[in-house]
């Protein structure tokens, strides 16, 4: 019996150093993966890397990892470090330690990576006005201000200089007094908003009545029964449609400043309709464009009836399609100034049926090609070159 106890006593005494080994090893585990463990790990990744590669990949990691942690400005300012030609790891850690320890510094640096831009690339509108945005007051400014009247007077020589024969003197009075704020203000950006009305209505929508005055024969080409072969609108106008016409304006516009200065001289952006004057930054020039998109009817008697166009191939009608009628207006304006441009005009898509190669296709095309031309026609009273082919 004593020997059994004494055996029973020392396998008691042999599990206790296992279960504080394993105790320990939990504990470790545990430690291991704490957030403020794993935080010090990524760190120290950081700091102990070999290469420039692996500190990238530790940099990056600790910042998805720890937006908030413990060193991300330490972090952040390393980021500047290792991309001293990304202005946007600068700006990433000004925007979170604008009084930070290194903010100074990194504000500095900043400054020098514009002024580098402008001295390498050269006279680039856009690196001048960068910096003079960010830094009216800074080291480099007399010096950058006067490359950036000596860009705008050649500039404005340049406009000045251009033959156009569909020149509008409004139109020109306009866009010389827009270059000259955009001088003055040191800036180089007209905002477009696009305000669209659209009212379509199919031929099905229409009343039993009207429809069966339509499609009595010799009301239209006896060789083609209107009933079922009326192309619908509204299946062939998509939102996708709409979002293309509003780019027709910005980026026609855009391609004419490209053309007359060097790219990106001046910039167009596009902005929301919001029918208050530059609601949204109230030193950017606006242009607000108004486009109104109307299912043609013709009244008789009193009532209404759908246009119908025909769509023919080798003068054989093929498909009826309901007649639209577009209608354009813009005006530009400048902040602070009662110098504007307004200017206004009607599609007239019916006689663009013939470019049509594929019906389905046919309202879609027929409406760019009357943007198109109103486009060009408004470029053309600034002295603009045209940018779109028919």
């Amino acid at each position: 019996m004593e020997t059994n106890r004494t055996q029973a006593q020392s396998t008691g005494k042999s599990c206790l150093p296992i279960l504080v080994i394993m105790g320990l090893i939990i504990l470790a585990a545990v430690v291991y993966y704490l957030p403020v463990t794993q935080e010090w790990r990524t760190y120290r990744a950081i700091t102990h890397a070999e290469s420039k590669e692996a500190e990238e990949e530790a940099v990056n990691s600790y910042i998805l990892a720890f937006p908030y942690g413990k060193h991300i400005e330490e972090v952040l300012y390393r980021n500047v470090q290792l991309h001293p030609n990304d202005e946007s790891s600068y700006q990433f850690y000004l925007d979170d330690f604008p009084q930070g320890e290194h903010a100074a510094e990194v504000n500095q640096q900043l400054e020098q990576l514009y002024y580098r831009r402008i001295r390498y690339y050269g006279t680039q509108m856009t690196n001048v006005t960068a910096y003079l945005q960010h830094y009216p007051q800074g080291a480099y400014a007399d010096e950058v201000n006067r490359i950036c009247d000596s860009i705008w007077d050649s500039k404005l020589d340049n406009y000045r200089a251009t033959k156009n024969t569909k020149k509008s003197a409004k139109a020109v009075r306009y866009f010389e007094a827009l270059l000259d704020y955009m001088k003055t203000h040191r800036q180089n950006q007209l905002t477009i908003s696009t305000h669209p009305t659209i009212h379509l209505k199919d031929y099905s929508e229409y009343s039993r009545e009207i429809r069966e005055v339509i499609e009595t024969p010799g009301n239209y080409s006896i060789l083609l029964p209107v009933k079922g072969n009326v192309v619908s609108i509204k299946e062939n106008f998509s939102s996708r449609d709409k979002a293309a016409l509003n780019n027709i304006l910005s980026d026609g516009l855009q391609k004419s400043f490209d053309e007359i200065f060097t790219p990106g001289f001046i910039q167009v952006v596009t902005g929301s309709y919001t029918g208050n004057k530059n609601e949204t930054n109230p030193t950017i020039p606006m242009a607000q464009f108004d486009y109104v998109i109307n299912s043609q009817e013709d009244v008789i008697g009193g009532k209404r009836y759908p246009h119908l166009w025909t769509y023919a191939v080798n003068n054989l009608p093929k498909n009826y399609l309901v007649g639209i009628s577009i209608s354009f207006h813009v005006r530009f304006t400048i902040p602070d100034s009662d110098v504007i441009f307004e200017y206004s005009g009607k599609g007239t898509p019916e006689k663009d049926i013939p470019f049509v190669v594929n019906i389905s296709d046919g309202y879609r095309r027929m409406t760019e090609i009357s943007f198109s031309r109103f486009a060009d026609d408004m470029y053309a009273k600034f002295g603009l070159a045209k940018v779109y082919d028919y």
